[in-house]
C-alpha cells in the first residue's frame, strides 16, 4: 500500500488532519498533499468531516477518505524518483490517446487502488515494482481500439485448435468484456473472477475455463498488455479459483459491517463520469 494512502486509512486521522490544515498547523508534505486532494474534492471531504464525534463512521466516509488519499498519492509521484518515471510516460501516452486528465487520474489511481486493496499482499508493504509495471502497461492499453481488440481476439483463436476455437473465443469475449468493455484498462483479478463466473458454471467445464484463461493471459502478456508480475497474481488467483467461490465471498461481504475494501476499489472506478480514454465506450465491440 502507497505509504500515503496507509497514512490516512483512519477517518479519524484523516479529520484531525483537515482541521489543522485548515488551522495551518499541518506537519509533513503527506499531510499537506491530503489536504489539497479534500480541497479539490469537496464533496468526498464533506462525507469525511460528517463522521467527526460518531462511534463509527459511515462506510461513505471510510469510502472517502480512502478516495482522497488516492488523490493524495497521485500528486505526490512526481517526487518519487522511481514511480515518476513510468507515470509521467503513462501520463503522455494516455493524452496521446485522448484521454483527459480525469480519465488519466481514473487509471493511474486504479493501479494504486489495485496495489493496496486486492489480491493477498500484506497492507503494510508496497509493493512499488508492481505498481511501476502496472503504469508501464498503460501505455500499451492505451494504443487500443476496437479494430485492434478484434484483431487480437482473432489472433488468439487462430492459436487454438478447430475444436477448441469456440471455448477460446468465448474466454476471451467474457475476459475482455470484464476488463476493456468501458475501454482499456489494467487486467486484475475482479476481471478473471467475472469471466470465470460467468463461463465455469459447473464442475464439468470449470477445468477447461481456467486452462484457456490462462493460455489467453500469457497470450496478452507476451503482446506486452500483461506485466510479469501481474501475469504471476493472475495465473496463481485462476489455479487458485473454485466453483463457488465468489458466492461465499458475496455471503462474507453481506454479513461484514467494517470497510469493504471492494468498495472502495468499485467507488474509485464511479468517483468520476468515465475512467478510460476514448475512442469507443466499448473497444471489445466493433
Amino acid at each position: 500500500m502507497h505509504p500515503v494512502i496507509a497514512a490516512f486509512l483512519d477517518v479519524n486521522t484523516a479529520i484531525d488532519t483537515l482541521e489543522r490544515g485548515l488551522a495551518g498547523t499541518l506537519s509533513s508534505p503527506q499531510e499537506a498533499a491530503f489536504v489539497s486532494a479534500a480541497k479539490a474534492h469537496g464533496d468526498l471531504s464533506a462525507y469525511v468531516l460528517q463522521a467527526k464525534g460518531k462511534a463509527k463512521p459511515s462506510e461513505d466516509a471510510q469510502n472517502a477518505t480512502i478516495l482522497l488519499a488516492v488523490r493524495a498519492a497521485l500528486s505526490v509521484l512526481p517526487q518519487d524518483p522511481q514511480l515518476a518515471p513510468a507515470a509521467k510516460k503513462a501520463r503522455e501516452a494516455l493524452e496521446a490517446a485522448g484521454a483527459d486528465k480525469e480519465q488519466i487520474e481514473q487509471l493511474l489511481g486504479g493501479v494504486l487502488v489495485e496495489e493496496a486493496f486486492t489480491g493477498d499482499n500484506d497492507p503494510s508493504r508496497f509493493d512499488k515494482a508492481f505498481v511501476i509495471e502496472s503504469f508501464g502497461e498503460l501505455p500499451e492499453l492505451a494504443k487500443l481500439d476496437a479494430d485492434s481488440v478484434t484483431d487480437l481476439v482473432d489472433r488468439f483463436a487462430e492459436t487454438s485448435k478447430v475444436e477448441a476455437r469456440p471455448l477460446y473465443v468465448s474466454v476471451t469475449d467474457a475476459l475482455l468484456q470484464a476488463a476493456w468493455g468501458e475501454g482499456p484498462q489494467s487486467i486484475n483479478v475482479e476481471h478473471v473472477d467475472d469471466a470465470l463466473n460467468q463461463l465455469a458454471i459447473d464442475e464439468n467445464e470449470t477445468e477447461g475455463v481456467k486452462t484457456t484463461l490462462e493460455v489467453l493471459l500469457r497470450f496478452l502478456a507476451a503482446h506486452k498488455f500483461i506485466g510479469p508480475l501481474r501475469l504471476n497474481r493472475l495465473l496463481t488467483h485462476v489455479k487458485q479459483w473454485q466453483l463457488g467461490d465468489t458466492d461465499e465471498k458475496d455471503l462474507d461481504d453481506e454479513d461484514d459491517e467494517d470497510f469493504d475494501e471492494d468498495a472502495a476499489a468499485e467507488d474509485w472506478d464511479d468517483d468520476d463520469d468515465e475512467k478510460t480514454p476514448p475512442p469507443d465506450d466499448d473497444i471489445t465491440k466493433n
